[in-house]
């Protein structure tokens, strides 16, 4: 088991070949199964980029790289906003999804937004779902408030809000750190 950085758990279940994320959002209540590919996975471990790594058993102890979708948008100066970046989603059956989520560090509205000129939009009626083989886009872009990555992810949700498809985002935030440099007090033997 590993933890990313937005406090998603991820679990490799050895006996089922399966890997797991087990999303912080909503209390660890929703389980998402990200492969059913492995003989007999026994070592998770999460890469700042938001890959994940699995040791496989079977196959020789080898160490097998999930790619997690997404986009990388790049080194940005604080206060300034990057390009746009478009994530195209597959659906691989029908639904219907409510409006796309997008994410910075767990939370919406900061640092990552939604451009607007996506096409995944709201999709209610039973006569107009989304079919399967259909693809929509969300387009990104990254305004960072701090220095260092900044880690985010567009989410689609179902109508009932649970999550149906992630993809992560990547950026760095580039600007002025401050230390702070301790003087001495002066003091010899101070007293509490």
């Amino acid at each position: 088991m590993s933890m990313d950085t937005s406090g998603n758990l991820y679990v490799a279940d050895e006996q089922g070949g399966t890997l797991s994320e087990i999303l912080a959002s909503g209390g660890y209540g929703t389980e998402i199964t990200l492969s059913k590919n492995f003989n007999a996975p026994t070592g998770v471990a999460v890469a700042t980029n938001g890959n994940i790594f699995v040791t496989d058993v079977p196959d020789g102890g080898i160490v097998d790289e999930f790619e997690r979708p997404g986009a990388n948008l790049g080194a940005v100066n604080l206060g300034q906003t990057s390009s746009t970046k478009t994530l195209t989603f597959v659906f691989n059956t029908a639904g219907h999804i409510g409006a796309p989520v997008v994410l910075t560090q767990g939370a919406a509205g900061l640092d990552y937004v939604d451009a607007g000129t996506g096409t995944c939009t709201i999709k209610n009626g039973s006569s107009n779902p989304y079919n399967a083989g259909a693809t929509c886009t969300v387009d990104v872009s990254f305004t960072p408030r701090y220095p260092g990555a900044r880690n985010g992810a567009v989410e689609l949700k179902d109508l009932s809000g649970n999550v149906l498809a992630t993809a992560y985002l990547y950026g760095t935030g580039i600007g002025p750190q401050v230390s702070f440099v301790t003087t001495a007090s002066g003091y010899n033997a101070p007293v509490r």
